[in-house]
């Protein structure tokens, strides 16, 4: 990591794992995830109840609840197994992880207090804080969301100290904090 007074730089090569690790934290902290996750209960409860609640032929009110009980658990099951199964091809099964040359790369992230730029070998951008989203951390990468669906990932491993890691992320938030304060 290079440090100037005011700005922090750090290079690193993205791998799958990293972009695997942001699908997870983004499933946590987006509502539009989060509403799927109930989407995903709600969904085979509906299903479940109605088979119950109309094709079934028993009025005996415990094999309607162990009929809607199984019913449920098997319709989430298979959700959430296909869930899965289409989140797995979508992420391992790119032969030569095509379309993902100017991702899995490796990245120069430079932030400032004016905002953060991100070099690769295929790019150069530029984001002012006003217009992030949100920054957060977990215990392996720090996330610069530039919209609520997209984020630049950092790798934690790509710093020498995990103090390198921490002061580069409380120092991306306190800008980040300080630019939203702005009127």
């Amino acid at each position: 990591m290079q440090e100037d007074q005011r700005k922090l730089s750090v290079t690193f090569e993205l791998i799958p794992a990293d972009l695997r690790a942001f699908q997870r934290h983004a499933r946590r902290v987006m509502p539009e995830m989060r509403r799927i996750k109930w989407i995903r209960i709600i969904l085979p409860a509906v299903m479940a109840f109605h088979v119950v609640a109309v094709e079934m032929a028993s009025d005996i009110l415990q094999v309607r609840i162990v009929a809607f009980l199984i019913l449920f658990g098997g319709a989430w099951l298979v959700m959430a197994v296909f869930s899965r199964l289409i989140l797995w091809l979508v992420m391992a099964v790119r032969p030569n992880h095509s379309g993902l040359s100017g991702i899995l790369c490796e990245h120069t992230v430079t932030i400032d207090p004016e905002g953060l730029a991100e070099v690769t070998p295929v790019n150069e951008s530029r984001h002012y804080w006003r217009g992030v989203h949100r920054v957060d951390s977990t215990s392996e990468h720090i996330f610069i969301y530039i919209q609520p669906s997209m984020a630049h990932v950092i790798p934690r491993r790509a710093f020498a100290f995990p103090e390198q890691a921490d002061l580069f992320f409380q120092t991306a938030a306190g800008y980040h904090q300080a630019a939203v304060r702005q009127p």
